[in-house]
């Protein structure tokens, strides 16, 4: 897949693929293969719009039609849509700040699906090249193998090095 010369890299992005596949699967009915990057767009604009209206006293109403535009452009996987719904105005810095981490939710979700539609599209790109993922996302991963270094981890991990051993360091 990727990084054949380098196994453990190329183990921690295949395990970081399958965490974003995972969660694709269990947020939405449709498969990154299936989106298309003017959906992706779409439903950023839609979070950006949402973004700006959060205030206290905001409409309801308006911000939950939004929200519902915001489901339908990527089809999204809900038991009861009503779950995922503002219930209550905002009327303090508390409430505010619920409905700013719903958003913060929704838009971590989106840009697990933005990165693999990415994805997808650069393997379209690629005719039979190998994609480096880490290369596009301007990432350098590489084992840490120095004593010092992984002594270092192990304190800034303090009792938790033991108990949850360190088996890898990148």
């Amino acid at each position: 897949m990727f990084f054949r010369n380098v196994p453990a890299v190329s183990a921690l992005i295949a395990d970081l693929m399958s965490f974003a596949n995972k969660s694709i699967e269990t947020n939405y009915n449709v498969r990154a293969d299936q989106v298309s990057k003017q959906q992706v767009e779409e439903a950023q604009d839609i979070l950006d719009q949402l973004a700006n209206l959060i205030q206290l006293n905001l409409d309801v109403n308006h911000f939950n039609k939004r929200l519902l535009d915001l489901y339908q452009v990527i089809p999204r996987r809900m038991g009861n849509v009503r779950e995922h719904l503002l219930q209550l105005i905002p009327k303090d810095t508390e409430g505010l700040q619920e409905v700013e981490e719903k958003l913060a939710e929704e838009q971590a979700t989106l840009d697990v699906m933005r990165s693999q539609v990415e994805l997808n599209k650069d393997e379209d790109q690629s005719d039979s090249q190998e994609v480096n993922l880490l290369r596009d996302l301007g990432l350098e991963v590489e084992e840490e193998n120095d004593p010092a270094v992984i002594k270092k981890i192990k304190k800034q991990m303090h009792d938790r090095s033991e108990k949850h051993h360190l088996s890898l360091a990148f």
